[in-house]
C-alpha cells in the first residue's frame, strides 16, 4: 500500500515490516482486479496477509494502550480512540505548522 507524500505517518508496510518483522505480502491497487479475475488465489493471499499484519499490529500496539486509557478515562474504548485520533491529528497539524516542539 502506497503513502501519499503528504502523509505524516510511514504506510502500513513499512510499520508492518518494522515493528512485526514480516514482511506482507504487496499487491498494487491498479491490478487488484485483473488480480481478483485471473489470479484470485493471489488476491486472497494479499487479503490474509494484510489482515493479519492489522490484527498484530492492533493487538501488540493499539489494543493495550486503548484499554489502559479506558481505566484512566472513563470513556468506552470506541470514543477514547476517536479522542486519541483526533488529538494526534491536531498534534500533526500544529508540528507541520510550527507550533510544536
Amino acid at each position: 500500500m502506497l503513502t501519499p507524500p503528504f502523509s505524516p505517518c510511514p504506510s502500513p508496510t513499512q510499520v508492518t515490516k518494522a515493528k512485526l518483522k514480516y514482511d506482507p505480502v504487496e499487491l498494487d491497487p491498479e491490478l487488484m482486479m485483473t488480480e481478483a479475475l485471473e489470479r484470485p488465489q493471489v488476491l486472497a493471499s494479499y487479503s490474509v496477509s494484510d489482515a493479519v499484519a492489522t490484527y498484530y499490529l492492533y493487538m501488540k500496539y493499539v489494543h493495550l494502550f486503548i484499554f489502559s486509557l479506558c481505566v484512566i478515562i472513563p470513556m468506552p474504548p470506541a470514543d477514547v480512540l476517536r479522542k486519541v485520533q483526533s488529538l494526534s491529528l491536531v498534534s500533526h497539524a500544529a508540528h507541520a505548522i510550527g507550533a510544536g516542539g
